[in-house]
C-alpha cells in the first residue's frame, strides 16, 4: 500500500470556522527551542512505561518484521535520510521516551504502513464551515490516549496548530491562525514501501512533515488570493 495523500484546505478568507468541543488536551511547543528539546515539557505530562508499551504494540502490531531489519540500522544515520528539524525532533522524543532511535523512527513510518483515513468539509444552513479528519488505525483506542493538540510558539506567538499523537512529529491536520485549515488523507496506489524507499534515498519528506512546513510558512505573512 502506497500513501498518496490527499490534502485538504479551507481557507479563513473565504469561510468562517465553527470550533467544537475540544477533547483532547492541549500543549505548546516551542520553535525556538532546539528539535531535539521541543517536546520534552509534553512528554512529562505522560507515564513513561504506558509511552514504550504503546510504542512497542503500535510497531508490533502495524509493521511487518522485515521492516525493522531493514529500517532500524539506517537510523544510527538519521541525519544523512531525514531533513531537519523533524530528525532532531524524532532524536528527542525517542529518548524521552525512552525507546531506541530505530523504533522512533519506525513509529514515524507507521502511518505509510497501515492508514486509509478520510477527510470531509461541509457548511451549515448559518454558513458555518466544519472541516473533519477521521483516523483509520486498527488501535484507535490506544492511540485515543495519546491524541493531543499542539500549539506550535514562534516569538511568543502561535504560529500554527495541530491535532496529533505523542511521539509522531508529523500533522494531518492544521490551521494557520484566521488563514487555512489543511488535512490530509491516504489513497492506495501501488505499495507502501516504495514511499520509504524514496523517503530515505532521496530524503524526501512525509507528507505530514510538508503540512507543518506549509503552515509555518504562512506565519506572519498573508495569503493572496
Amino acid at each position: 500500500m502506497f500513501s498518496l495523500l490527499c490534502v485538504h484546505i479551507v481557507l479563513f478568507c473565504l469561510f468562517g470556522l465553527n470550533l467544537g468541543d475540544n477533547l483532547s488536551p492541549e500543549y505548546n511547543v516551542s520553535l525556538d527551542l532546539h528539535p531535539e528539546e521541543r517536546w520534552d515539557p509534553v512528554v512529562k505530562n505522560f507515564d513513561r512505561d504506558l509511552l514504550q508499551n504503546v510504542v512497542a504494540h503500535i510497531l508490533e502490531t502495524a509493521v511487518p518484521k522485515w521492516v525493522h531489519f531493514a529500517i532500524k540500522p539506517l537510523a544510527a544515520e538519521l541525519d544523512l535520510f531525514f531533513p531537519q528539524p523533524y530528525a532532531g525532533e524524532i532524536r528527542g522524543l525517542s529518548k524521552a521516551f525512552g525507546v531506541s532511535l530505530g523504533d522512533g523512527v519506525l513509529l514515524n513510518l507507521v502511518y505509510e504502513v497501515t492508514a486509509a483515513c478520510t477527510s470531509i468539509i461541509a457548511q451549515d444552513s448559518k454558513g458555518n464551515i466544519y472541516h473533519g479528519r477521521n483516523l483509520d488505525y486498527d488501535f484507535g483506542d490506544i492511540l485515543r490516549n495519546l491524541t493531543i493538540d499542539v500549539n506550535f510558539i514562534r516569538k511568543g506567538k502561535i504560529a500554527y496548530t495541530g491535532t496529533t499523537f505523542l511521539g509522531y512529529v508529523g500533522l494531518w491536520t492544521g490551521q494557520s491562525p484566521n488563514k487555512f485549515t489543511v488535512s490530509g488523507d491516504e489513497r492506495d496506489v501501488g505499495e507502501w514501501w516504495e514511499n520509504a524507499i524514496s523517503g530515505f534515498l532521496f530524503r524526501n519528506s512525509p507528507v505530514s512533515w510538508l503540512l507543518r512546513n506549509v503552515s509555518l510558512k504562512y506565519f506572519g505573512n498573508e495569503i493572496v488570493m
